[in-house]
């Protein structure tokens, strides 16, 4: 048996090598079926090639901050959340007339005041509104006010130079929520709040007129933006001549609850810790009815702001709504407490063309 497979498989394999092989060129049918496959592939490879083009995401950028800084009468660079301040503003003229154009409080009551409200050229909270990270631009403000001892509730005129690190001017500032400055007016106990909004004169200089309501010390606090740089701010305190009246305790509210000019506003915090994100939420209703506040409208480009001062006056945040085409009843707003302590809260909104101040006092463990 081993013989007979042996002698078999050597007869297939001379078989197989007598078997004739074709060589050559393929006939003419088979050059068309070639072509064809040829150009199949091409095809194939070209929608590939463009399919994933198509497809390759775009490149995005994107940007954040935080609303956090202080006033301890030294530039402190700051950046805010969610604006984008016009880095292209041309610098306004006000022709040497800087009116009172902000809003006052003693504790709780708003004053008149002559803003309009009308939703202009807002920058946002809240950046820099630059495309990267913002470069730090030193800058000074050199203050200067238009008596040497101001009167109670006589008008005196505020100058704010800007200086660069050189001593020269800086001549060019962002728009931020409609403004190229915002001024913040404090007495030292707290009870008295005004925002005012200087008008640049030119050559670094800005000028408001205001008047201080009683005698004792004032914080003014300059927040602005250098093209170029990230929201800064400045301040100084001065000095209101007469005999100065008992300071107020500033003590924390046992209830978040308060009536300001026929508005009822609830404010309800999160757990209050220092260096935790903190949402702020502002519920306003009709004092009288009861009904919701649904129609505010836009005060310097959102639903409102919220200035926050620590008791010292050390600590000093300017906050800007989440959401901030919202009309009401509820506004909200984020921020982060920088150490532990005793805040005062300033909501500001308008209505019917008029605006009004809500403080509240809190106390962050």
């Amino acid at each position: 048996m081993r013989g007979m497979t042996g002698m078999t498989d050597r007869r297939r394999t001379t078989e197989a090598r007598r078997m004739p092989v074709k060589t050559g060129r393929p006939d003419a049918k088979g050059t068309m079926r070639l072509k064809r496959i040829s150009l199949a592939l091409l095809l194939a490879a070209a929608f590939a090639s463009a399919t994933a083009c198509s497809s390759a995401p775009a490149s995005t950028g994107g940007h954040e901050g935080m609303d956090m800084g202080s006033s301890d009468g030294k530039q402190t660079a700051t950046s805010h959340h969610g604006d984008g301040p016009d880095a292209s503003a041309e610098p306004e003229r006000s022709g040497g007339q800087a009116g009172h154009n902000g809003e006052s409080s003693h504790d709780g009551e708003s004053g008149q005041h002559g803003e309009s409200g009308q939703h202009g050229d807002s920058g946002h909270d809240g950046t820099s509104g630059h495309g990267g990270a913002a470069e730090a631009v030193s800058t000074v403000a050199k203050w200067t006010l238009s008596a040497d001892e101001p009167q109670p509730n006589e008008e005196t005129t505020v100058t704010i130079r800007v200086e660069n690190a050189a001593g020269g001017a800086v001549e060019s500032f962002d728009i931020n929520h409609e403004k190229k400055m915002h001024l913040i007016a404090v007495s030292e106990d707290l009870s008295y709040f005004d925002h005012l909004h200087p008008e640049y004169e030119g050559s670094g200089e800005f000028k408001v007129r205001t008047k201080f309501p009683r005698a004792g010390r004032y914080k003014l606090i300059a927040d602005y933006i250098p093209s170029g740089g990230s929201a800064t701010t400045n301040a100084e305190w001065i000095e209101v001549a007469g005999a100065s009246a008992e300071k107020q305790a500033i003590e924390p509210d046992e209830k978040l609850d308060r009536t300001v000019d026929g508005y009822r506003v609830e404010l309800t915090v999160d757990p209050l810790k220092a260096k935790k994100e903190t949402m702020l939420t502002f519920k306003l209703t009709d004092a009288s009815s009861g009904e919701p506040i649904d129609d505010l409208e836009p005060y310097l480009g959102a639903v409102g702001h919220v200035v926050i001062l620590s008791a010292d006056t050390e600590k000093y945040l300017h906050v800007h709504p989440m959401d901030e085409d919202a009309k009401g009843p509820v506004a909200e707003f984020m921020t982060e407490f920088p150490e532990s302590g005793v805040y005062k809260i300033w909501g500001q909104f308008q209505r019917n063309g008029k605006t009004f101040v809500v403080p509240f006092t809190v106390k962050v463990s």
